[in-house]
């Protein structure tokens, strides 16, 4: 039998080899799905994904990715933007990419895009796109932020009368232990089928014209699955609910990712009753703050009563001393003055009589002298006169009108007249000194 001579490769040349096989037939770019298992991002900004398929829950094929740190920034720029969340482990993918073979390495796959798409679906792109329009028009967040009310009990709401949401929600506002009492009239509309949006968006403004007898809106449903809810990622009626000009509220009824309606409204829940037990809530809490205002009032006002009456009294303390003692001073101020008063006025009267006393002593001492002097001479001119008559050169006397020659005819006290050229003069005889 014939030996076939064996031919020994080494491990370069079937690697080599391999790659050269790989670049042939794998060298362009490619898609293909599977499922990140593990991301594997490095400090340098690579990521080193582990890729599967999985069939019946078992890994049928896997295989080394590779995102450059560049190409990973800019598709998790994108998942953010759309998805809302960072691209992560467990998630199945849509990939671009191309094949490398490294002899050391081995076999990976170069991802250079993902689809987001393939990871959000019809119904999730439907809303990323209502919600990235709202947002560039400006309008996304103006319902929500809208001044969030204290007290919801005026509550215009849109649902449908025969669904089990609109039951829910009416059993919780009007059963609840609170014993609270709303308003809530029910704008019926569809909430299924090609009617919902008109409907909803017709009783918005409905409501709207009316805005003045509500404090809020809620939109009700009783749940269902993605593909009933998707009207709620329709532009129109996120635009209406964005645009509203009180807050809506939404209780659609599923727990799964929110739709673009509930996301331009001012609150969402995740079920009717959940909405329902908010606003309660909402009413406990402005009771519950009404009454500690009314009791933080009462206490500041009897505080300020307390202080006002002790400090009344403080002050009517200090006024009776103030007033008794400002009387006490002019007591003694007016007794002081009545004093100096009554110094001064003596003073004057005895300055006054003193001074006048002395002017008249001095007025009498200068008449008495004055007139003695004018007497005493005329006096001892008559003496001289009478007592050397051969010598006198004076004129008749005369007493009672008789003339007298001799001093032996008059008495002393008698008054003379001596009649001279010049006139009559009337003298009181003091003395009379006869001749032997």
């Amino acid at each position: 039998m014939e030996q076939h001579q064996r031919i020994i490769h080494s491990l370069a040349e079937i690697t080599s080899s391999i790659g050269r096989c790989i670049k042939t037939f794998y060298g362009s770019y490619r898609w293909a799905k599977a499922e990140i298992t593990k991301l594997n991002r490095f400090r340098t900004g690579h990521c080193y994904p582990e890729l599967v398929q999985t069939e019946n829950g078992k890994i049928v094929a896997s295989c080394k990715g590779v995102i450059w740190s560049r190409t990973y920034n800019k598709i998790n720029k994108k998942f953010i933007e759309t998805v809302g969340s960072p691209l992560a482990d467990g998630m199945t993918v849509v990939f671009e990419f191309y094949t490398v073979f490294d002899q050391r390495r081995g076999l990976s796959l170069v991802i250079t895009d993902i689809d987001i798409d393939s990871v959000i679906g019809e119904s999730a792109r439907a809303k990323i796109d209502t919600v990235n329009r709202l947002k560039s028009e400006g309008i996304f967040a103006l319902n929500h932020n809208l001044p969030e009310p204290h007290l919801i009990q005026r509550i215009a709401v849109v649902s449908v009368s025969t669904g089990k949401g609109y039951a829910d929600f009416v059993a919780a506002i009007e059963g609840n232990s609170e014993g609270y009492r709303y308003f809530a009239p029910l704008f019926s509309a569809a909430m299924v089928g090609d009617h919902a949006v008109g409907e909803i968006t017709a009783q918005l403004k409905n409501i709207e014209s009316h805005k003045h007898l509500f404090d809020a809106v809620v939109i009700i449903r009783g749940g269902g699955g993605d593909a009933s809810l998707s009207f709620f990622n329709s532009y129109e009626l996120a635009k209406a609910v964005a645009e509203f000009p009180l807050p809506v509220l939404t209780g659609i009824g599923h727990a799964t990712n929110k739709t673009a309606v509930e996301e331009a409204s001012h609150h969402s829940f995740a079920t009717p009753s959940e909405l329902a037990n908010y606003i309660i809530g909402k009413t406990s809490d402005a009771e519950r703050n009404f009454n500690t205002l009314v009791k933080s009032i009462h206490q500041k006002m009897s505080a300020i009563v307390s202080r006002n009456q002790s400090r009344l009294a403080a002050e009517n303390r200090t006024i009776k001393i103030h007033i008794t003692s400002n009387i006490n001073n002019h007591r003694l101020k007016l007794r002081s003055t009545t004093q100096r008063i009554h110094t001064l006025v003596t003073q004057k009267i005895n300055e006054n009589r003193r001074y006048r006393l002395a002017f008249v002593i001095r007025s009498i001492a200068t008449n008495v002298k004055n007139i003695s002097s004018k007497y005493l001479l005329r006096i001892d001119e008559i003496e001289h006169a009478l007592t050397h008559p051969q010598k006198r050169n004076i004129g008749d006397i005369y007493f009672g009108g008789a003339k007298i020659t001799s001093a032996s005819q008059l008495q002393p006290g008698n008054v003379i007249e001596i009649k001279l050229n010049g006139g009559t003069i009337r003298a009181e005889v003091k003395d009379i000194s006869l001749q032997n």
